[in-house]
């Protein structure tokens, strides 16, 4: 199931392999944080993030996107 689905499923009230997320750092932790417990890569690429973004007027942005 990729990141589109599974949000898809969620956004249904259904379920899917894994609830989407979005983690969101403090800029001045964000680096630190990816350098620690990342090795240096971005933290939504290692936790395979599911949604990327969310613009003020609702439209997601999923890493396939």
């Amino acid at each position: 199931m990729n990141s589109l689905e599974r949000f898809r499923l969620i956004m249904q009230h259904k379920e899917a392999d894994c609830v989407p997320y979005r983690m969101r750092l403090h800029k001045d932790l964000e680096k630190r944080f990816n350098d620690i417990y990342c090795g240096g890569e971005h933290h939504c690429d290692f936790f395979e993030d599911d949604v990327r973004n969310v613009h003020l007027d609702g439209e997601f942005i999923y890493p396939e996107s």
